[in-house]
């Protein structure tokens, strides 16, 4: 019995190494190459850009197929973006990461991870990846270069930012983030993007002037400079074109305006309600006074009546439509 239970064990470690070994084998016989990388920990400042670079210990006929998939921390991939290519649903690459590929015969590539700058005041946040290896399948990642940590500081700014943004963009199933849709009044409703339509963002100083404009993007973005001289200054967002299209019904446009002295301070303000597609544009809102002294930005309501009168506020209105009359410049 003993000598039975011994023969079976060796079988199955005999089976298991076997396994093993053709893991660790491609397709025409030969041993799998194996990367690794020249660096897997990172300490960075929100803005900056990481490269890893790959090294393959045996250059292979085919392209290999890596995949970048973050596994825990607390940032989230609106706090970076990686130059490799996003998987999506049903590619048969798994969980949502980015693809990065060894070319055929090649010794090493790089790829590159960048954080991003943004408007909102927070700690430290760590990116913990994974590099694994996918599609194809041809390469290995070495032991030690299969974890990529990344911790991001949260980075400040004298700049003032303020954003209008109307794409209603949010994460799918698999969580690559797709704007949001609605349907028009055709005898065969068709779906278009929010973004399709016109909404603008001006800033215009204490002598109705305009400081600076954002009329193509979605969002529309502005960044003032802290070298602008001290004034006050209002944000003025607007409802400028349907851009032709026609819906059967008034549908809210899903505007939402984030304003803020950049990782110092912000402000999100929900404008789901001031404007539907059945307005008449062009329609200018003007929602905040920003009152900037040296490097310091105060952000104001207009509606608490004490900061902008209704007839000053209607002064504005006016030289923004006579300005507009001609159409955009």
């Amino acid at each position: 019995m003993k000598y039975k239970n011994f023969i079976a064990a060796f079988a199955l470690l005999g089976i298991l190494s076997s396994c093993d070994k053709e893991e660790d084998i491609t397709a025409d016989g030969t041993i799998k190459p194996v990367v690794s990388a020249d660096a897997t920990s990172f300490s960075v400042t929100e803005g900056d850009v990481i490269t890893v670079t790959l090294t393959t210990n045996t250059p292979y006929k085919t392209k290999m197929d890596f995949k970048l998939q973050q596994v825990s921390g607390s940032a989230n991939r609106q706090d970076y973006a990686s130059s490799g290519t996003e998987t999506v649903v049903d590619d048969g690459w798994g969980l949502i990461g980015d693809k990065i590929v060894l070319p055929a015969y090649a010794t090493s590539t790089t790829f590159q991870i960048s954080t991003k700058f943004d408007v909102f005041k927070e700690g430290s946040e760590t990116a913990v990846f994974a590099l694994l290896s996918a599609g194809n399948g041809v390469g290995l990642v070495d032991e030690g270069s299969q974890k990529i940590t990344v911790t991001i500081a949260n980075k400040t700014s004298n700049d003032f930012y303020t954003e209008l943004d109307f794409s209603a963009s949010a994460p799918n199933a698999h969580g690559n983030i797709e704007g949001g849709t609605f349907m028009d009044a055709a005898a065969t409703p068709v779906s278009h993007a929010w973004c399709d339509i016109d909404l603008d963002l001006e800033v215009y100083d204490s002598g109705f002037n305009i400081v600076d404009d954002s009329y193509t993007s979605c969002p529309e973005s502005i960044i003032l400079p802290s070298t602008l001289p001290d004034d006050t200054y209002y944000i003025v967002p607007s409802f400028y074109s349907m851009n032709g299209i026609s819906t059967p019904s008034a549908i809210k446009i899903p505007a939402i305006l984030t304003s803020g002295k950049m990782g110092v301070f912000s402000e999100t303000l929900d404008m789901s309600e001031v404007w539907n597609t059945k307005l008449t544009a062009p329609d200018y809102q003007i929602v905040r006074e920003l009152e900037k002294v040296g490097n310091t930005w105060t952000l104001k309501d207009y509606n608490t009546g004490d900061i902008i009168a209704s007839g000053r506020v209607r002064s504005l209105i006016d030289v923004i439509k006579a300005r507009k009359a001609g159409g955009k410049k």
